[in-house]
């Protein structure tokens, strides 16, 4: 029943689950340097606020070459190497659900998740972060670019929820843009959309979200998608459809790559 209901306590992830998940989406593995880094004490910061680099563990070694591998002495391969040695690593669009079905407590939520998120991705050298709001529309909270503690903070602060309806697609499109106009993004940076939203969009809409997903997977290399429900009556599934798009090349990972910020099951009407 409703009293029944309103009782349930919100489903948040453990601070163990939620670090896992920002390393697997940053792609640092089982770094255990995570925790300390993404802390909102930033203890490991330089003097301008930016996380110093972590130490990595990672399986695959081709997502981060050693730092004392000694290339050939000729112009050409020393070339080479200084150019991806300047790419960015990994750029991250964060898209926040505006809409009217998200309430203050829930987007109170999303801007806490943020802050710990985007330390998370700094610790990555060579990467960008971004906030994107979207409802109807988009608007770009924070442009996107290497992470700067004080302007990403004035840019959380600075937030006003939009209302409105909630097109994930436009704000994947959104988040496309962004990437296609960073200059430092080369084939191998790895390119992280992560949808804070509770997913109560039609079928249409649904429909038309995965189709943006998969043009984008095909028209720029290494796009991930994450999603991070938050609110009432969290559309899972749907949001996990998503994230796998209406192509081959993502499916199964939507049990993987979602997570419940901040869940209760009763729908908010």
């Amino acid at each position: 029943n409703l009293t029944t209901k309103a009782a349930e306590p919100w489903r948040k992830p453990s601070m163990f689950e939620l670090q896992a998940a920002l390393q697997d989406l940053a792609g640092r593995g089982s770094s255990s340097s995570a925790s300390s880094s993404s802390s909102s004490s930033c203890g490991s910061c330089s003097s301008d606020g930016t996380p110093s680099s972590p130490s990595y563990s990672v399986s695959d070694s081709s997502q981060h070459s050693s730092s004392t591998a000694v290339p050939a002495v000729t112009d050409g391969t020393v070339a080479a190497a200084a150019a991806t040695e300047a790419a960015d690593t990994l750029a991250v669009v964060f898209l926040v659900d505006g809409s009217g079905s998200v309430g203050e407590e829930d987007f109170s939520c999303m801007t806490e998740f943020l802050e710990t998120a985007g330390q998370a991705v700094a610790a990555v050298p060579n990467s960008k972060v971004s906030i994107v709001q979207f409802s109807n529309d988009t608007r770009v909270e924070v442009p996107l670019g290497a992470w700067k503690k004080a302007a990403f903070e004035a840019g959380i602060k600075n937030m006003v929820r939009m209302n409105g309806g909630t097109n994930i697609a436009t704000a994947v499109a959104k988040a496309g843009s962004l990437f296609k106009a960073c200059s430092s993004c080369g084939p191998s940076t790895r390119r992280v959309l992560v949808l804070l939203t509770d997913g109560r969009i039609d079928s249409y809409q649904a429909r038309e979200a995965g189709q943006m997903v998969a043009q984008l997977a095909d028209e720029q290399a290494n796009v991930g998608l994450w999603a991070f429900g938050v609110g009432r009556g969290v559309d899972a599934p749907e949001l996990m459809r998503i994230i796998e798009g209406p192509g081959a090349g993502a499916k199964g990972l939507g049990q993987e790559r979602y997570v419940e910020l901040c869940v209760r099951d009763d729908a908010p009407w």
